[in-house]
């Protein structure tokens, strides 16, 4: 009967991810974000400045093009992503084979890790991102923290991971160096040597960088802060208070969770009831956008608390009460000094919180029917409704059929009307020298889709950082595909001939200088 059962798990669970990859195969060239998925892909340009960067892992695309000479589209940056997020599930499967002292590779595990990090196909544009960058590196963190003992190996592996998260996301970077040194700390293997090895991999990369390149993160930071300091969506304060608030929120499902499964004496129906009333009201209370995927995480959060509610600490060993913790904390650890309101971004992390129910379930060395053929419908969700039914560029994916080429022998297929658009686009702005033409705010991808790059920076997303790039605006700049978030300061448009389009994304226009 047992072997059944397990066979009954990896089948529903081989199933469940096959139709996602089926899902994510088919709609690999169509669509485009010009929002997120155009920093995305300008990132990843080798040709492309980066002045004042908040994101530096275009150095390593810009190091590969240097020596190899190869450079990625929209299609190259999303299988990267996908066979990332491939390797992410790979390395939780090795860490879950470490914590539990087992011979064989766990491919019950490395199918249930990958189908909770497919969650993040449900918000944002599918293109490599350090948002997906961060979460596959945290998963190579979790599997070097199990490493048993005080092996070189470890701490040479955790200093690598975060000398590449400083590149990704330093905030994240920072929170996860807080804590490595606590784990370290905690079980009392945090020696001079290992730190040395923390610490030694930034400089050698920063010193390869700035040979082949001529700059590096350091050479970058006094620019970023300048520009971070002048942006109020990245205010100190405010960015904390993302994190603040998301806390906030998950304490109110997970706290009422946790005691009434502990100490609330009813029966268990009434438990769910009561349990179920408090996450529609939380969910109510912080749907304050379109998106809905963070009622997956606050549900998650119920189970989460509820489990372990029920189990007996004294039987739980001390490692993993200490993992249960960190794999709770780490969506809020990797989400820190993000713009973006924690709710919406949540989902990307999903998978940490699945691990965490994977181990305080009852009979946490084995994945139960129940539970995966629960994971496996709401990770085919997901990934339906983020890649086709509403992806980011808020076009459903069958809606583009129409092929563009946006760089020679480098195709992807589009709606009509963006395509109609962009042969307009191509037409009026063929005569602007390369540098003089840009998009504010918030649109790059029209630059990609142009075979264009922006000037200084990958993505101009408002006043402030327009101003502090192009300090005499509008003096240098002939050409301006503008999504009017904001005002354009000192912009006459007498001087501009102004062609106006109408797309189910929302108005957008290109201003031309007049001879």
């Amino acid at each position: 009967m047992k072997k059944n059962k397990n066979q009954g798990v990896r089948v529903v669970l081989l199933v469940s991810t096959l139709l996602c990859l089926c899902l994510i195969l088919v709609g690999i060239n169509r669509g485009f974000d010009v929002t997120d998925e155009g920093l995305y892909l300008l990132l990843i340009n080798p040709v492309q400045e980066n002045e004042g960067a908040f994101f530096n892992y275009d150095l390593f695309f810009k190091l590969i093009y240097q020596i190899s000479s190869i450079d990625f589209g929209i299609i190259g940056s999303r299988l990267i992503r996908l066979i990332s997020y491939s390797l992410g599930a790979f390395f939780c499967a090795l860490f879950w084979k470490n914590i539990h002292e087992q011979e064989d590779f766990n491919w019950d595990v490395f199918m249930v890790s990958l189908l909770a990090i497919f969650g993040g196909y449900s918000f944002l544009p599918p293109s490599l991102s350090y948002n997906s960058l961060s979460v596959v590196l945290a998963c190579i963190w979790l599997y070097c923290t199990s490493i048993k003992g005080e092996k070189l190996q470890k701490y040479i592996c955790l200093g690598i991971v975060l000398a590449l998260m400083a590149y990704v996301k330093i905030t994240a970077c920072i929170s996860l160096s807080f804590l490595t040194i606590l784990i370290l700390l905690w079980r009392k293997e945090l020696k001079l040597k290992g730190i040395l090895f923390l610490v030694l991999p930034v400089p050698i990369l920063e010193l390869v960088f700035y040979f082949f390149l001529g700059e590096s993160l350091l050479t970058r930071i006094n620019t970023s802060l300048s520009i971070i300091q002048g942006r109020p969506d990245y205010d100190w304060y405010l960015l904390l208070k993302h994190n603040l608030v998301g806390i906030f929120w998950f304490s109110m499902v997970f706290l009422p969770g946790f005691i009434l499964s502990k100490w609330i004496k009813i029966n268990f129906k009434a438990k769910f009831f009561l349990l179920a009333v408090i996450v529609i009201i939380v969910f109510y209370f912080t749907k304050i956008t379109a998106e809905w995927t963070h009622l997956v995480m606050l549900i998650s959060a119920a189970f989460l608390s509820y489990v372990l509610g029920q189990i007996q600490w004294t039987k739980i060993s001390s490692l993993h009460k200490q993992l249960i913790l960190v794999l709770i904390c780490i969506p809020f650890a990797l989400h820190l000094g993000s713009n973006v309101y924690w709710m919406r971004l949540a989902i990307h992390y999903w998978l940490f919180w699945v691990l965490a129910i994977l181990l305080v379930w009852p009979h946490f060395k084995e994945v139960t029917l129940g539970f995966s053929s629960t994971l496996a419908t709401v990770a085919f969700i997901l990934v339906f409704a983020g890649r086709w039914f509403q992806p980011f560029e808020g076009i459903p994916l069958w809606e583009s059929n129409t092929k563009w080429e946006y760089r020679q022998g480098k195709n992807i297929y589009l709606s009509k009307e963006m395509v109609d658009v962009l042969r307009d686009l191509k037409e009026k702005t063929n005569v602007i020298p390369e540098g003089e033409l840009i998009a504010v705010y918030r649109n790059a991808g029209w630059l990609v889709l142009l075979n264009r790059t922006s000037p200084f920076n990958p993505g101009i997303w408002d006043k402030e950082q327009l101003i502090f790039h192009f300090s005499k605006f509008p003096k240098g700049v002939e050409g301006i595909i503008y999504f009017p978030y904001q005002e354009l300061p000192k912009l006459n448009l007498a001087d501009y001939l102004v062609n106006r389009y109408q797309l189910k994304q929302g108005e957008m226009n290109l201003l031309v200088k007049k001879q």
